[in-house]
């Protein structure tokens, strides 16, 4: 695999938004550049790990340095399809209906723990991330663009959660971990004076760029040459001798774009072989499951090696 310092620079307004978290919240530059290329690829992310990462204050935070509304919305059992699409109420004042909207109209939208939520709440979003609406009694309303759904989920605790479906977990392009810091990075968090997001003193890019990037990295080039060693391999993991489930072609689809977005940001014109080392387990390893569990990345790590790319 290529090293970071090898890889060319970042484009300097995506820099500016990894530097700004950076300087709020450490050691996040990683999870922050992956959000960032689910938010080019008008695709959403699913952060799982442990409570107190930081996964809500990042999100937050990303939010506010782009000019971005953001939203937040709690999972828990009792939380209804209502609750998080909206309602009609009637007022009696003028004998009418009244649509109020929910938290899923926003820009960004924070699902922490979706697997405590019920699976048809779980259900209820699903239209939102695919078709960037909602159908609420028989009426369609059209969300705000840019839309992207951040969900959270705890990996270690199973009492009073209902595990995302695949046909869920295939809607986030990209699955990843913030991860515990290291020992100098958790000393700087742990002397680190209190804040609220809202009250720091940031530099803010506008909502536009996110809507300019979303066209403009769709010109990345990738050879032919790269798509039928992804093929290879795609065909390997639907053999059924190492997975249940292989990778599907809209798993192959979202990769593509993935890829394509990674070089976008790197003020590359065609993709290489450093974005398929960077992304391909991000993006592929939600999407399979191996007949021994847990198997599932070093598989898929042997097989891109294979490939030699």
């Amino acid at each position: 695999m290529t090293e970071n310092n090898k890889l060319p620079k970042l484009r300097s307004d995506i820099q500016e938004i990894i530097n700004t978290c950076e300087k709020v919240m450490f050691g996040v530059s990683h999870v922050t550049k992956l959000i960032i290329i689910a938010m080019i690829c008008n695709d959403h992310i699913l952060l799982e790990d442990v409570p107190g990462t930081g996964k809500t204050r990042l999100t937050k935070l990303i939010s506010r340095v782009l000019d971005l509304n953001f939203k937040r919305i709690q999972g828990t059992p009792d939380v209804l399809p209502g609750d998080l699409t909206g309602v009609n109420i009637f007022d009696q004042s003028d004998n009418k209906f009244h649509f109020i909207e929910g938290p899923i109209f926003t820009n960004v939208l924070l699902f922490d723990e979706i697997n405590r939520a019920s699976p048809k709440t779980q259900s209820a979003l699903l239209e939102a991330m695919e078709e960037r609406q909602v159908s609420i009694d028989n009426k369609t309303y059209k969300l705000e663009k840019p839309f992207f759904v951040i969900a959270t989920q705890n990996p270690v605790e199973f009492i009073g959660t209902y595990p995302l479906p695949q046909a869920q977990l295939d809607r986030f392009i990209i699955k990843t971990r913030i991860g515990y810091p290291s020992r100098e990075t958790e000393k700087k968090i742990m002397t680190q004076s209190e804040f609220d997001v809202d009250d720091i003193n940031i530099n803010k890019l506008s909502k536009g760029k996110i809507l300019r990037w979303q066209k403009e990295f769709e010109k990345v080039f990738i050879k032919d040459e790269i798509l039928e060693k992804l093929l290879k391999i795609f065909e390997k993991s639907r053999e059924k001798s190492n997975f249940y489930l292989g990778i599907s072609p809209r798993s192959g689809k979202k990769l593509v774009r993935a890829l394509k977005a990674n070089a976008y940001i790197y003020n590359r014109e065609f993709v290489t072989r450093d974005d398929i080392y960077e992304l391909f387990i991000p993006v592929m390893l939600h999407r399979v499951y191996g007949v021994n569990r847990g198997e599932e990345e070093m598989l898929l790590k042997k097989m891109i090696d294979d490939e030699s790319f």
